[in-house]
């Protein structure tokens, strides 16, 4: 059971807000991650990412078409022998035109708290409101 205080949850968001502050979407990772962002986040050379926010029940009723603009696969792969971490990740996932989009951007569900494993390099990430 988590029993922070409401002051100890907004450092931590002031936290990752100074460590990302051009995120187009609310990283509430918990605070642990931040001290291991640099640390290896998977041991294989690449990562897919991929976005399908609309397997929740919340788009169950959504056009097809529609559900389409809020998926996104991103493939980020390690540079020569370093591997993969957070901080890779969560920067090509600011870049990526994908959550700058305004379709995107309007949705409730813009809170980053977490990264389902599905496999050893798929990874999806979890978005709340």
């Amino acid at each position: 059971m988590d029993n922070k205080t409401e002051e100890e949850y907004e450092k931590i968001f002031a936290r990752w807000e100074n460590e990302f502050p051009n995120a187009p979407f609310t990283i509430s990772l918990p605070d642990e991650d931040l001290d291991k962002l640099d640390e290896p986040y998977i041991t294989q050379d690449i990562i897919i990412i991929k976005d399908d926010r609309t397997y929740s029940y919340y788009y169950s009723n959504c056009d097809p078409e529609y559900k389409k603009k809020f998926i996104n696969n991103m493939v980020i792969r390690s540079y020569k022998t370093n591997k993969i971490t957070l901080r890779q990740i969560l920067n090509k996932m600011i870049k990526n035109k994908h959550y700058s989009n305004e379709i995107v951007q309007s949705d409730d569900h813009n809170f980053l708290e977490g990264f389902d494993k599905i496999n050893d390099n798929l990874y999806m990430p979890s978005f709340g409101s």
